[in-house]
């Protein structure tokens, strides 16, 4: 058999896999109105026009903590009522420490309550996370949350999962400045260049999305087009909340219409603001033209849901005025 025919054949075979998987992914997307995939099937079938969901439905609730897009969404989710019955009102996460390690270490005496609120997702795990991996041992990893894990992966999940999201380029810039404020890793050092970065860092919403990790510096491998065709589908159909970081108040506006709550002074604090930074708006000419290809397909599917419910609940500035005037924001 002549060489080159051999090496086809090879690269077909490795390649199979990853076609079929694809296949499978867009053989399973279920169309949903205005020709998007409906998200969280199970959790929105009983919906209509932009009814309020029942908040029991959707608990335990698992928030996917992709770094730098919104821890403060914590404060809104620890005061869901039965989430915390002892927590104080005016209680929040501001100041409970500079680390990131800090995020679940939430006071006993606040009688959180896991089948509302799985506390672990305050961190940064994956929604498939399974196990400390070597490198997390090596760089403590497991100290966060006192060595506690997520509850469920995917399967179990489903439908229970909530997030923020946030432009890509912003998210990542956003994020490397944290690493090189508080950074522990070997691989990180003030040499390490923005072009090495970008090899690990690109995808990391994709990466949390749809992998067994821990933020997503502790893997460094590209994403395939098939898992960012996967996390697609699961934004799409396993997801009951998906909130935007540009647009915050708007977003919690749209949560409390969703899930009938109360809106009030402490979802829109911002509980982590940008060290020595006035802005939050980063600037991208340094990255000279770099975008995160993986991500930025994945965040503009998730915009393409947010929206979606905007309209499906009628949230918009005007509507909210009056959620804005009970939080003392007008």
């Amino acid at each position: 058999m002549p060489l080159g025919e051999t090496n086809t054949k090879t690269q077909c075979l490795f390649w199979l896999p990853f076609l079929l998987g694809f296949a499978s992914v867009q053989a399973s997307r279920p169309r949903g109105e205005f020709g998007i995939v409906t998200a969280s099937r199970n959790t929105l079938r009983n919906v209509k026009n932009g009814s309020s969901l029942s908040m029991d439905s959707v608990q335990p609730i698992e928030w996917v903590h992709v770094p730098k897009t919104g821890s403060s969404f914590g404060n809104t989710l620890l005061h869901i009522r039965g989430a915390c019955p002892d927590i104080p009102r005016d209680a929040d996460l501001k100041g409970r420490g500079k680390l990131p390690r800090d995020l679940c270490d939430i006071p006993d005496a606040w009688k959180c309550n896991a089948s509302v609120l799985d506390l672990t997702r305050f961190h940064h795990f994956s929604i498939d996370f399974r196990a400390f991996s070597a490198s997390m041992v090596r760089h403590n990893v497991p100290r966060v949350c006192d060595g506690r894990k997520p509850r469920s992966g995917w399967d179990a999940g489903k439908g229970k999962f909530m997030m923020f999201v946030r432009q890509p380029e912003q998210r990542f810039l956003s994020h490397i400045q944290e690493l090189r404020l508080f950074g522990e890793d070997a691989w990180l050092s003030p040499n390490t260049s923005l072009d090495e970065l970008k090899e690990r860092l690109v995808g990391c919403m994709t990466k949390m999305l749809t992998r067994d990790t821990f933020s997503c510096e502790f893997d460094s491998r590209h994403p395939s087009d098939v898992e960012v065709e996967i996390a697609k589908q699961r934004l799409q159909t396993g997801f009951s909340f998906i909130g935007h970081t540009d647009r915050w108040n708007l977003s919690i506006c749209l949560f409390n219409k969703m899930f009938d709550q109360e809106c009030h002074p402490l979802q829109f604090e911002n509980t982590r603001p940008t060290h020595s930074k006035h802005s939050a708006i980063y600037d991208t000419t340094k990255l000279k033209g770099w975008q995160d290809r993986f991500d930025g397909e994945v965040y503009s599917a998730a915009i393409t849901i947010f929206e979606h419910h905007l309209r499906m609940y009628k949230v918009d500035e005007s509507s909210c005025e009056s959620c804005y005037r009970n939080a003392g924001l007008i």
